[in-house]
């Protein structure tokens, strides 16, 4: 309980709904409540904020943990792009799959996205399926010929 009232709510949205008040004496249960009161003025912007945060100080575990919350719990906000691709981002050091998964939701969703070339750049480089990896350097040639992303890189593929 002592993250929470020190303002880590990213371990309070995990534990949501799971916590077993029972065991709490007055105190503990007055404390849980004044933090979900807190909790539920939240709003998106922390979770992203603090994500980039993380990611700045190359804590990409801890990004990610508050990228999947901001990503959770958005719905039509102008951070779901920068959201999405910090996600895929985060994982790219530590889980190469799930990075890849949440790379190509990007590609999919944001045609004409900021973030699409580094995306099919860093799509490219961390593939483990050589045809994909191929097909993304293709995409690049074609679409970002004049840009720092075609490089001897991807012209060997």
């Amino acid at each position: 309980m002592k993250n929470y009232l020190e303002g880590d709510y990213c371990g309070f949205e995990k534990t949501k709904g799971k916590t077993d008040l029972r065991g709490f004496n007055e105190k503990e249960l007055l404390i849980f409540n004044l933090i979900q009161k807190q909790y539920e003025q939240i709003d998106l912007s922390y979770f992203y904020n603090q994500g980039l945060k993380a990611f700045r100080k190359k804590d990409y575990k801890r990004a990610s943990e508050y990228f999947e919350i901001a990503n959770k719990i958005q719905s039509d906000s102008y951070l779901k792009e920068h959201i999405l691709f910090f996600l895929a981002s985060s994982y790219k050091y530590f889980d190469k799959e799930k990075a890849i998964c949440y790379y190509n939701e990007y590609i999919n969703k944001y045609i004409d996205g900021c973030y699409r070339a580094e995306t099919l750049y860093t799509l490219t480089l961390i593939s483990t399926d050589k045809a994909e990896a191929f097909r993304y350097a293709l995409q690049i040639e074609k679409e970002y010929k004049d840009t720092i992303y075609y490089n001897s890189k991807i012209k060997r593929f």
